[in-house]
């Protein structure tokens, strides 16, 4: 039997393996892993410092005896009859969060929708890169940040965080929830795992979210022209051709609202009063024909250069 002193190195990767440093035992080994799939197995590992893979499973017989930072003794795991399976770092927030009142409120979706209805033309410049995606992504602030929960995890002391977020352009607040170490760096912060944020839902901006704004014209669209598969119009050009171009809901709605950006310049496309403007374009005119025979009532065939790109289901 062999006693292995061990502490963690580093937690779990994307491979499921934490990488455990040997602070004392009879072995050569500077490092194993644990494979946290299931209730957790040891591994020799090859690569610890770089790739970490699990080279082959420990003899039963080994006995690691799992200490914090320090050097002290936590509790003893194997793979054989002294097994203590134990939570990763992220798997153990989950279990504090989930006792925490706030995880009943806090969301993980939605947050980006309600973001970007206070992101109107007026806000993007041309120096601007990526808006869409920096809006909701990084153009905010930690504002004020206050521990609703602490634990312990392998000895170091950890934190369910409440942490208050203001946007830079948006004149928006909004709170997210994550965990972190209990000492961390506040000016470069990392979170073990977030948890979900709320926000003030009956309060909005002057847009609709791109992915809101896209499925108020769908439903529109499905409203007026019913369970169809394939909506077609015709287009009479000033050569005097007339062409018929196919559409599913979806790219119909598209051709309503456009793209939301151009080179970094925003479309306010998705402007609410706008938006509103399109649904009662479209109830109050058909410009989409639902089938062939129907297009055939106004044109003649003859003079159609008909869409093949879609066919008619």
């Amino acid at each position: 039997m062999k006693r292995i002193k061990v502490c963690i190195y580093s937690h779990e990767n994307d491979s499921y393996n934490e990488l455990y440093k040997v602070i004392k035992g009879d072995t050569k080994k500077k490092y194993f892993a644990r494979h946290t799939f299931g209730n957790g197995e040891w591994y020799f590992v090859s690569d610890p410092l770089g790739y970490c893979e699990l080279d082959y499973s420990c003899p039963e017989d080994y006995i690691f005896i799992v200490c914090d930072g320090n050097g002290k003794e936590l509790f003893e795991d194997s793979n054989g009859k002294i097994s203590n399976p134990f939570p990763t770092l992220k798997n153990h927030a989950k279990q504090v969060w989930a006792r925490c009142e706030q995880s009943k409120t806090a969301k993980k979706d939605g947050l980006s929708d309600w973001l970007l209805t206070f992101m109107t033309a007026d806000k993007i410049t041309k120096d601007m890169n990526c808006p869409e995606v920096n809006w909701t992504h990084c153009w905010y602030d930690n504002i004020g940040q206050k521990i609703v929960k602490e634990f312990i995890h392998l000895g170091e002391p950890y934190c369910i965080y409440e942490i208050t977020m203001k946007h830079r352009y948006g004149e928006c607040e909004w709170i997210e929830y994550m965990c972190g170490h209990k000492n961390i760096d506040l000016k470069y912060p990392y979170y073990v795992t977030y948890f979900g944020a709320t926000w003030d839902e009956q309060s909005y901006g002057l847009c609709y979210s791109p992915r809101e704004a896209h499925r108020l014209v769908v439903d529109a669209l499905k409203e007026v022209y019913g369970n169809v598969k394939r909506l077609s119009r015709i287009s009479e050009h000033e050569w005097g051709g007339i062409s018929e171009q196919k559409y599913n809901f979806e790219t119909a709605a598209m051709s309503y609202l456009g793209s939301s950006y151009s080179q970094n310049t925003f479309c306010p496309s998705y402007d609410r009063q706008n938006v509103g403007n399109i649904i009662e374009n479209i109830k109050n005119e058909r410009i989409f024909y639902t089938s062939r025979e129907d297009i055939l009532k106004d044109y003649d065939a003859r003079e159609i250069n008909w869409d093949y790109s879609l066919s008619w289901l």
